[in-house]
């Protein structure tokens, strides 16, 4: 016996050796995993009359995994619980590879209640991840690995980045935050080095703010001392000499003014009021007020189109009480006017974070349209079309006249990049909602035309699944799927290679005809390569469009005229499945030999 038909017979008795008792829930998985269990399966081994359970997992992560520990928990209906460790080693296992090809026995048959727990992932260069109790919880259907894959990592780059922003701070409340977000990745990059600078950092900036409160409390109780002997020394009649003095002057006057700003500011006369509390030079808080009138002038010139005088007075606003309610949303619209000056000068991420930080702050909804759109902007520049669409979506929802455009360009891009990128379903998705708003070419037809190609491989299968993601929304790739679907029906028992064999002059010989359907020229057709004549051997597609005539094609016959290949004739007649007849014509004779078709088991 062969080593294939050996191997082929074991993995027949292997097959019918297991009986699959249970399936666990699809792609089990916890927060900041490496791994992600996308099958496992609970089977009973007829020979040994045991239970195991096989686990199938992927590396998510881009580093390449060595060990994993991991436990399978197995409770019964009585509430027994059997915990069973289990660890993979030397894997080898690189990004997006899947392993698990070992058993984990199951002594308590009557166990129906499993969980896995992921212990310890170690990576090829030594580092190691650990989570306390990391039960995996299923995550449902995921249509593409990768992408979850990457939308994971994109979390742990931008925890990482928030980490580093904290422990940067000499406060130590934010050095605090930064070191909770590098404990719950020390594992990703060089947290773990990043999180013992973080420790000493912290230590040493809450000694600070320690002793700055020592001191500070030390002043505090001297200025007590000081302000109680003032008052002994001075006496009650300086005092309320003094106490006359100012009311009349640091008060009852500027009190007359304030008064009129006041109401200039409730009259809505901005201009006269700014200018009224900016002589008061604070007094009871007017920098408030001033910073409310300059919001205001801002806003009337925005009404008038004049963004430049608009931008300067929101930066009065802002000088005149940067803390002050106006003052925090005054800066929002200038956050926004640094991000287009960053823009302009190619500043990229400057800009990003200008307009994020506007959106973030904005409490104008128009502003806080444009500075989404001033995000989305960015990211598509960046060539992150994902999130420029991701950003334009929320701006065009509420403002579809004034972003349709961006709508229609970005979803356009990102829907490209996606079909790009083979991901068929999602691209139309995306496409379908801005189809009727761009002038670019119908994506459509960009799937329509690659999945002709792929027929005209041969591939129909491959053609047929592209052709069924659009034949909804477009008829022209319905009618073509129907025409391939149709032709593929009556022509399947044909395909694949068929053998003969024979002798010349003594010796065995085997000849072979190789069948395949392709789309040519927009029809389909036969592909027939027949070359066991070296003369008149020929390789060419069955159609009148290629210089063949006397087409026939049915189930169990086929009949054709080459004209050029020397006017042969040929006829292939099949009436009991898998074996046909082969006539050919040439030159006043007839020969006749009967095939085999090859079946794949």
């Amino acid at each position: 016996m062969s080593d294939k038909k050996e191997s082929n017979s074991k993995k027949e008795v292997d097959e019918g050796r297991y009986t699959t008792l249970q399936e666990f829930e699809k792609n089990l998985w916890t927060h900041g995993s490496p791994i992600i269990v996308e099958k496992g399966v609970l089977e009973n081994d007829k020979v040994s009359n045991k239970n195991r359970v096989n686990l199938k997992f992927t590396n998510i992560f881009p580093e390449e995994i060595r060990d994993v520990y991991l436990a399978v928990i197995a409770k019964d209906p009585e509430g027994n619980v059997d915990e069973i460790e289990h660890s993979y080693k030397a894997l080898g296992q690189k990004y997006l590879s899947t392993k698990g090809v070992a058993k984990l026995t199951i002594d308590n048959k009557d166990a129906n209640d499993f969980k896995v727990r992921l212990d310890r992932v170690v990576f090829e260069d030594g580092r190691v991840w650990e989570k306390a109790d990391a039960i995996l919880e299923p995550e449902g259907d995921i249509e593409d690995i990768e992408e979850f894959a990457e939308e994971k990592l994109k979390e742990y780059e931008d925890a990482y980045k928030a980490a580093l922003n904290y422990v940067q701070s000499d406060d130590s409340e934010h050095i605090s935050e930064g070191i909770g977000i590098l404990e719950k990745i020390h594992w990703y990059k060089d947290s773990d080095d990043r999180l013992n600078d973080a420790y000493k950092k912290f230590e040493a900036a809450k000694q600070n703010e320690d002793r700055k409160k020592s001191r500070e409390d030390s002043i505090k109780k001297r200025e007590v001392v000081v302000k109680k002997r003032f008052k002994i020394a001075m006496g009650v009649v300086i005092a309320v000499v003094i106490l006359i003095v100012l009311s009349v002057v640091s008060f009852f006057i500027p009190n007359i003014q304030y008064g009129k700003a006041k109401k200039l500011l409730k009259d809505e006369k901005y201009v006269q009021a700014a200018k009224e509390f900016d002589d008061l030079n604070g007094f009871l808080k007017s920098e408030d007020y001033e910073a409310e009138c300059y919001y205001n002038i801002g806003l009337d010139y925005l009404k008038k189109n004049d963004e430049e005088k608009a931008k300067k007075n929101f930066q009065k606003a802002y000088d005149a009480d940067s803390n002050s309610e106006y003052g925090e949303v005054a800066n929002s619209f200038l956050d926004y006017y640094r991000g287009e000056e960053a823009l302009k000068e190619n500043k990229i991420d400057d800009a990003y974070n200008y307009f994020k930080k506007s959106a973030d702050s904005a409490s104008d909804i128009n502003l806080a349209n444009k500075a989404s759109a001033g995000f989305a902007q960015v990211s598509f520049v960046k060539g992150n079309y994902k999130d420029a669409w991701d950003s334009i979506q929320n701006v065009y929802s509420k403002d579809p006249k004034t972003y349709q455009a961006q709508y229609a360009q970005y979803g356009y891009e990102y829907a490209k990049q996606l079909i790009g990128k083979e991901k068929y379903k999602k691209g139309i998705e995306v496409y379908n909602k801005v189809a009727k708003l761009t002038k670019e070419q119908n994506l459509n037809e960009v799937i329509y035309n690659k999945a002709k190609a792929i027929a005209a491989k041969g591939n129909i299968a491959a053609a047929s699944d592209l052709l069924s993601k659009i034949s909804k929304g477009y008829p022209k790739a319905a009618r073509l799927n129907d025409k391939m679907l149709k032709f593929d029906r009556k022509v399947k028992t044909w395909l694949g290679l068929w053998k003969h064999h024979g002798k010349v002059k003594g010796k065995k010989k085997t000849y072979r005809i190789y069948i395949k359907e392709v789309l040519y020229k927009g029809d389909m057709c036969l592909s027939i390569t027949d070359k066991n004549n070296k003369k008149l051997g020929f390789d060419t597609v069955i159609s009148r469009k290629n210089r063949v005539t006397q087409i026939e094609v049915t189930p169990s016959h086929i009949h054709f005229k080459l004209k050029r290949y020397d006017d042969q004739k040929f006829t292939y007649n099949k009436k009991v499945p898998n074996k046909m007849t082969r006539i050919w014509k040439y030159g006043g004779e007839k020969f006749k030999s009967k095939y085999k078709r090859k079946v794949k088991k």
